[in-house]
């Protein structure tokens, strides 16, 4: 019964076609089309048949590809030395004009730290500003309730492990002969 339906509906959407003559366009979004010309769905059709080919491509010009090492034809040595500059050294500095790395190097021996001790200038001593003590605030006296005595907890018994059985431990595993595997 279920394939009886299924090719009813087949039959049923191969024989629907639109009625001639009662096409009416319809506009869908922005775009205005003054000429309606219907849109074809299906597969389409082309005239000539150029045969597609599968299989390797074939070149008309033959170039060998060299899969070697490249060869040069003029030899130049390769230095792995410091590169040697001619002329002036060249000056790194930053946009202020100091260089961008400056190394300062302090040594101090002991011969050369000053025995005496350096005079500090006094510095003139300004008042301080004048503290002011606040009173100590009151608080009212409140009535504070007795404390309540609680009954003293009950504490629950220790229970003593139940002691099922010996436990059952499972023997090694047993290699199987190679005729069974």
């Amino acid at each position: 019964m279920k394939s009886v339906i299924i090719i009813a509906a087949f039959v049923a959407v191969a024989i629907a076609a639109p009625a001639p003559g009662k096409y009416e366009p319809i506009s869908v979004g922005p775009a205005l089309v003054d000429t309606y010309e219907p849109i074809s769905v299906g597969p389409a059709l082309v005239d000539t048949y150029v045969p597609i080919s599968v299989g390797p491509a074939l070149v008309d010009t033959y170039e060998p590809i060299s899969v070697g090492p490249a060869l040069v034809d003029t030899y130049e040595p390769i230095s792995v030395g410091p590169a040697i500059v001619e002329g002036a050294p060249v000056t790194v500095t930053g946009a202020d004009g100091t260089p961008l790395v400056q190394i300062i190097i302090n040594v101090n021996r002991p011969s050369e730290i000053a025995a005496d001790p350096v005079d500090v200038e006094d510095i003139a001593e300004e008042p301080l500003p004048e503290v002011v003590i606040l009173p100590t605030p009151v608080f009212p006296e409140i009535d504070v309730p007795e404390p309540v005595e609680l009954p003293s907890p009950v504490l629950p018994e220790v229970v003593k492990p139940v002691i099922v059985g010996t436990p059952i431990i499972p023997a090694p595993a047993v290699t199987l002969p190679e005729t069974l595997n």
